[in-house]
């Protein structure tokens, strides 16, 4: 599985690695039924969405 955020500034991104819904509860969710749980990882773009 994955999952895809696209956040407006990397402050916002980083909020989800202090999140106790992500960091704790879906890792001890998925451990329970084998999955092994990846760090969040945040990747930089070059490029940005322009509102008409």
């Amino acid at each position: 599985m994955i999952h895809v955020s696209i956040w407006d500034t990397d402050e916002h991104a980083k909020q989800m690695n202090g999140l106790k819904e992500m960091i704790v509860d879906a890792k001890s969710d998925a451990e329970k039924v084998g999955v092994k749980f990846t760090p969040i990882v945040h990747y930089p773009t070059n490029w940005e969405i322009l509102a008409r």
